[in-house]
């Protein structure tokens, strides 16, 4: 009876120091997340502003000879650099593809009889 008693208290007790730690990783899970999106919100205002310039620009002045080309290609480049990132944020798009890239081996091993 008394090691049952001791295990209860073992087992409280552990629960106790269990609950943090699962805390702890589901906050490093949302910070990492966080992290991310402020990665990508950061990406597409860099890859923005040339884009809203020119435009802003085409409103008030005389707009360079090329200025939809010129902001559709920033727009066309960061879209590449968002999917890279997003590429490399998310584990299991990034396992499927270079499974599909790399394919798989076909490995033929002869039967021994």
């Amino acid at each position: 009876m008394l090691i049952y008693l001791k295990l209860v208290r073992y087992v409280k007790e552990m629960s106790k120091r269990v609950t943090p730690i699962n805390v702890l990783d589901r906050e490093e899970k949302e910070l990492r997340m966080v992290q991310r999106t402020v990665i990508l919100v950061i990406m597409l205002l860099a890859f923005g502003i040339p884009y809203t310039i020119i435009i802003c620009m085409s409103f008030f002045t005389n707009p360079p000879k090329y200025h939809s080309r010129i902001a559709f290609v920033f727009i066309d480049v960061s879209l590449v650099f968002v999917l890279i990132a997003l590429f490399k944020f998310t584990d299991p798009l990034r396992t499927s593809l270079m499974r599909r890239v790399n394919g798989r081996t076909n490995t033929v091993v002869a039967a021994m009889t």
